[in-house]
């Protein structure tokens, strides 16, 4: 019997595996009527094209599902896929920008302008490529706009979701739909890759000939340009050539192409070339150019949704050869992976039961996608080297294990040397270490960052300046590998991640720090009045300030839009600098005006004599407040408007408060801009900005006030102090709405749920407690002591972070109250704790004098 030829969506999809994005839909639109692909889908693909059964994001009754509810695609015991698992979508920061991305074995080089014909926005443009097919089998995808990647990374949470449901999709598939799927063709979406609009193409040995060359030019209308196609056989067998191109309300006039077909007719014409390939016989082909100006001609209409979906990343699933039958047992539970007790020894042939005839042949491989993937090779792997009955396994998986610098020309042998752990859990369901995975990709991450400079001792007694301060440079970032534990295991899993410090040891000492607006700069104020700055995403010193500060800065902060930075020292020196290159400040020096540059400094403020305790600028930017050891606020008024200088300008305070009967501790600004929250002593005020005054004042605690936070919508203010209560203001009048005594010892640390709705305190107790914000009513403990006097914050609705007195960082679990997640890095207390915006990663500041960034998105990856 003669072998069925390879469907050229398969050689599609196989061939553009190098590109690394995940598993190439051959028809991004996908089957007519399909909805939009999501994360979380669960469905299989069809000769390419994902074919969906229901969306795993939903519940069955959601709207969301309601076509697929009508249509019994839903199995009862359905449990929607936990949000965890998608909460924290890394939108990948390189997208796939315009372009012919063909593979190796159809190569293509631009082609030259034609004369006569213009592309829109380019006049006399038009520019194409020539593919030359160096092998039986190549393809190549051409996009027009840019396409988004979205990708919910690999995660214990998803793998544990595809172990608990996956038998039941195969039960529902088979008993209720009249699938037979089997185990390794089922999938669930974990990202995609989505554009506008695209064109396809993939070619298969054909005819023996002594080789063709066929120009392609004009036809299929393009938005951005047209571009000729020229297409050129290198070997003695002319391929059949298949394209597809869409989406189809795009390109439906087509002479060259009909409508995208259905299944039926798609597998049909597809396996026989017909309608849809071509023979290298003349036809016409447009295909848009990437090598036009994209950013001026290349933003698609306003209509335009991103919802082609190219590449597909997915969960599959593969049982060892005689541990599960092709079919469902009766008996099998929806939420369990079953293993037959009555399967041979491994390697046995498995027959499909129901018609009792044991010795029926049954098809090697399932009806649909009988590619042999990376996918596959890789739960092969997992199943030749464990005694695990089931392998489960992802795109993330391979892209983790497979840097973008390497060349795979064997998958297999790249995997038998790399020889990746695998973990198998008690039920024999195996997959690979996730945590060996997210270490790996760590220290990629990580590679950016260049190690401390070492010299040999020759270079060490030199006096080249430079030699030494590019040493100390060096020294203040470092990659150190800490230790991270987990809830699920008290073991202590190596965790690289980046340290920053002083220069010169004890003598550059970190007093204080602050994370510009925009995350992309880190401020640390010194002893010896060393003010330093760190760029975000390397870790590498960008500037020093070194005046004019003589002692410790004391206190650091950015204004909200990052142009300005203050520094102020524990001699009352204050002072604001350019936090960029772009103000319309003119410096007059020996050569002349010239723009202010990032660092310099502007404005001397005067006012106080000792400790600067608290410095901040209002959202608005157009105030910047003070307060010190003294007892004294002072408040600027600031202007970005144009000022020739001379630079710096020595300024004097507008306001001045010194109504407080201790120290400044807190000064913080309502959203609006309008009003300013003083903390001193037992008494929290309320400071007209306008007026100068104070208008309102908080009352009511007995001792000292530790900790003050307010609520992401400025209306209320919640304050925690040495009298082991809690207290929630109402802000315009200092109203008091709610008392909280939950602590035996004084709060050292509160902060609100990023919906408002709940407030966390943290005491010297060695307790934390949530709490109703409203009601007061105690809504969670933390499970463990939390080490006391430490700072605690909010990363999302369900995960908390705080320091400990003696190091660690840890990560909680708000609804349970338990830790998840423990960071081992510091040997000192944590002072402060600053989440990105993104809340993919924290900053500790320790009392060791060192800043530590935790990337907490992969930690939590690896919390079940």
């Amino acid at each position: 019997m003669a072998a069925k030829p390879q469907h050229i969506s398969e050689i599609y999809a196989s061939q553009l595996e190098e590109f690394r994005q995940g598993y190439a839909l051959w028809s991004p639109s996908g089957p007519e009527g399909a909805d939009e692909i999501d994360i979380g889908d669960v469905g299989y693909i069809l000769e390419g094209q994902f074919v969906e059964m229901f969306k795993g994001k939903y519940a069955r009754d959601d709207s969301q599902n309601a076509r697929n509810l009508r249509k019994h695609r839903i199995p009862l015991s359905h449990e929607p896929l936990p949000e965890r698992a998608y909460s924290n979508l890394l939108r990948a920061a390189r997208d796939m920008e315009p372009n012919m991305y063909s593979t190796k074995s159809m190569k293509h080089d631009t082609m030259q302008p034609q004369a006569g014909v213009t592309v829109p926005g380019v006049a006399g443009v038009n520019l194409g490529y020539k593919l030359i097919t160096t092998e039986e089998k190549a393809a190549f995808v051409c996009i027009t706009y840019k396409a988004i990647k979205t990708i919910a990374e690999n995660s214990i949470t998803f793998v544990q979701y595809v172990k608990q449901h996956h038998s039941a999709w195969l039960e529902h598939a088979k008993n209720e739909l009249g699938i037979d799927l089997r185990g390794r063709s089922i999938i669930i979406v974990h990202g995609f890759v989505k554009t506008v609009e695209w064109i396809v193409g993939a070619s298969r040995g054909g005819s023996v000939s002594q080789g063709a060359s066929v120009k392609l030019e004009g036809g299929v209308p393009a938005v951005a340009g047209r571009v000729a196609l020229e297409l050129e056989s290198n070997i003695s067998k002319t391929p059949q050539m298949f394209y597809l191109s869409g989406p189809e309300k795009r390109f439906s006039h087509s002479h060259s192409r009909s409508p995208s077909p259905s299944a039926s007719s798609f597998r049909d014409s597809l396996m026989t070339g017909s309608s849809h390939s071509r023979n290298f016989s003349q036809h016409t082909l447009e295909v848009p150019s990437p090598q036009m100006p994209i950013p001026k001609v290349a933003e698609p209409p306003e209509e335009s949704d991103w919802n082609q979906c190219i590449f597909l990343r997915y969960f599959q699933v593969k049982w060892k050869i005689g541990t599960y039958p092709l079919y469902i047992k009766a008996n099998a539970g929806p939420h369990q992976l079953p293993r037959d007790p009555d399967a041979g020894e491994e390697g046995s042939s498995a027959v499909a039961a129901g018609d009792g005839d044991s010795d029926s042949e049954v098809e090697a491989n399932p009806p649909v996608q009988q590619t042999n993937t990376w996918l596959d090779v890789l739960l092969d792997y997992i199943l030749q080297h464990s005694d695990a009955d089931v392998a489960i396994a992802c795109h993330g998986d391979i892209y983790t294990l497979v840097s973008e610098e390497e060349t795979i020309e064997d998958f297999a042998s790249f995997l038998e040397q790399r020889n990746p752990m695998i973990d198998v859990d008690e039920d024999r369901v195996a997959h690979l270490s996730l945590v060996d995975l997210v270490v790996q990709q760590r220290e990629r991450e990580l590679r950016m960052v260049r190690p401390p400079i070492k010299k040999d001792d020759d270079a060490m007694d030199t006096d080249d300046d430079d030699d030494r301060d590019d040493d100390w440079r060096a020294e203040t970032r470092q990659v150190v590998d800490g230790e991270l534990t987990l809830r699920s295991s008290p073991k202590h899993h190596r965790w690289p991640h980046l340290v920053l410090c002083g220069k010169d040891g004890d003598s550059g000492y970190i007093s204080t720090m602050a994370l510009s607006p925009d995350n992309k700069l880190i401020l640390a104020g010194c002893a010896d009045g060393i003010t330093q700055v760190w760029s975000f995403e390397t870790g590498e010193i960008v500037e020093v300030f070194n005046g004019p500060h003589t002692e410790l800065v004391w206190a650091v902060g950015f204004s909200s839009d990052g142009k300005l930075i203050a520094t102020g020292d524990t001699e009352g020196v204050l002072c604001v600098r350019a936090g960029t290159n772009d103000l319309p400040f003119v410096q007059h020096g020996e050569d002349g005006p010239v723009g202010v540059q990032f660092g310099d400094v502007l404005f001397n403020l005067e006012g106080h004599t000792q400790d600067i305790t608290a410095v901040a600028f209002s959202p608005d930017g157009k105030w910047f407040v003070s307060g010190s050891v003294e007892c004294t606020v002072n408040l600027w008024p600031m202007s970005l408007e144009r000022n020739d200088g001379p630079f710096p300008i020595t300024l004097s305070p507008q306001h001045t408060v010194k109504e407080l009967s201790t120290h400044v501790s807190h000064a913080v600004f309502t959203p609006d801009s309008k009003r300013l929250i003083l903390c001193g002593d037992t008494i929290a005020s309320v400071w007209d900005l306008e007026s100068g005054r104070i208008t309102a004042k908080m009352s009511g605690h007995t001792g000292p006030i530790w900790s003050l936070a307010l609520s992401h919508d400025g209306e209320r203010v919640i304050t925690g102090g040495e009298d082991n209560t809690c207290r929630i203001w109402e802000t315009n009048s200092g109203t008091e709405l709610v008392i909280l005594a939950e602590h035996t010892g004084p709060v050292w640390s509160v902060a609100w749920s990023p919906d408002d709705k709940y407030v966390v305190s943290g005491s010297h107790d060695l307790t934390a407690v949530i709490c109703d914000s409203y009601t007061g009513e105690r809504i969670q403990d933390f499970k463990e002591d939390i080490s006391g006097a430490t700072p605690v914050t909010w990363l999302s609705d369900d995960v908390l972070c705080t320091g400990t007195a003696d190091g660690p960082v840890k990560l909680w679990d708000a609804k349970s109250g338990e830790c998840v997640a423990t960071f081992y890095g510091h040997d000192d207390k944590v002072k402060e704790i600053y989440p990105t915006n993104d809340l993919r990663n924290v900053l500790s500041f320790s009392d060791d004098g060192s800043i530590r960034i935790w990337n907490v998105s992969q930690a939590m990856r690896l919390v079940a």
